[in-house]
């Protein structure tokens, strides 16, 4: 339950942080059967909090917890864990995009080195990215796609989604934007 308000529920989001990082041993000896359990969201959310709490300086405690099970397969799976790549870090369940999400009718990012811009797959994947939950930064595929692009046209980008979401035409939305540049 704590787990699921620190990965799922921003009102009680900085709350479970609180009670996490307070109460480490009690989080963890509870957090991990479900971090290395059943894939969803139960195993979702306990893995966000771990990673929050190995971030704050418990790996050391979240280790010894595993060795208490004196099984060499649960001290395994929780190095293996520890071992994830940062972009291996998302949903076990990628959320559907929403219908309003239509990045080619919208401002392409462009890429810093040679200002091509973003195909269509990598729009789609940027997308998604954009769904998964915030935990403690942003995701790191999230970082890169800043690194990599123009802030101009992400800026771009980012108000076409914006107005897109909000269900103004996208004509009407750039007459508006030209005319208060004016």
């Amino acid at each position: 339950m704590i787990a699921r308000a620190f990965n799922k529920l921003k009102t009680l989001r900085q709350d479970a942080r609180i009670w996490l990082l307070k109460y480490p041993e009690h989080a963890i000896t509870g957090l991990l059967p479900a971090a290395l359990g059943k894939t969803g969201e139960a195993q979702d959310n306990a893995r966000a909090a771990l990673r929050m709490l190995t971030e704050n300086g418990h790996q050391p405690l979240l280790q010894e917890i595993a060795r208490r099970y004196n099984q060499p397969e649960v001290t395994d799976a929780v190095n293996a864990l520890l071992a994830l790549d940062p972009l291996d870090n998302h949903p076990t369940k990628i959320p559907t995009l929403p219908t309003f999400y239509q990045p080619s009718l919208w401002t392409r990012p462009l890429l810093k080195a040679n200002a091509q811009s973003l195909p269509d797959s990598a729009l789609l994947h940027l997308g998604e990215m954009l769904r998964f939950p915030q935990e403690e930064a942003l995701y790191p595929g999230l970082l890169q796609v800043k690194d990599a692009c123009t802030t101009d046209s992400l800026a771009e980008f980012a108000w076409d989604l914006f107005t897109a979401r909000t269900g103004r035409p996208l004509a009407r939305r750039r007459k508006r934007v030209g005319r208060s540049l004016r």
